[in-house]
């Protein structure tokens, strides 16, 4: 029996990084998951890449018509290494990012999947009394 057995969840932004990460495991603990993404490619392949009890929505998160469907809790992360980096960030912003893990109290920058396991927190019974807050998961970043 997984935590989110019965649940749905709306993940936004869903179709790579953290959020992808976090729709994964979430469907791993039995919830069905629906993804958007303002890309409807790059949300059909995680759709494919989730495999079940998934659906993508072509929704922009930045239109407030769309927001009125995807919260109730909000998650910040901190400075988080995702695979898009590698194809967005030159060399230079990359080797940036890397030395400012200097700066955060834990010593190294997040991951994708210790994101995604903060979203399950949220997201399961675990946190039933937790409501209309914001999370930041950081490092430590914003408590110094």
């Amino acid at each position: 029996m997984g935590k989110l057995d019965g649940k749905v969840a709306v993940i936004t932004g869903g179709s790579s990084g953290m959020a992808l990460a976090g729709a994964k495991l979430f469907v791993e603990e039995g919830a069905h998951v629906f993804i958007s993404g303002r890309r409807q490619q790059a949300l059909d392949e995680a759709v494919k890449l989730i495999g079940r009890n998934v659906a993508g929505v072509e929704a922009d998160s930045a239109n407030l018509d769309d927001l009125d469907r995807i919260r109730v809790n909000v998650l910040t992360p901190g400075q988080v290494v995702t695979p898009g980096q590698e194809q967005m960030f030159d060399d230079e912003t990359k080797a940036a990012m890397k030395a400012r893990e200097a700066l955060i109290p834990r010593g190294k920058n997040g991951s994708p999947q210790e994101i995604a396991t903060v979203a399950l927190f949220l997201a399961s019974n675990d946190s039933r009394y937790v409501n209309g807050t914001e999370l930041i998961v950081d490092g430590g970043t914003t408590a110094i």
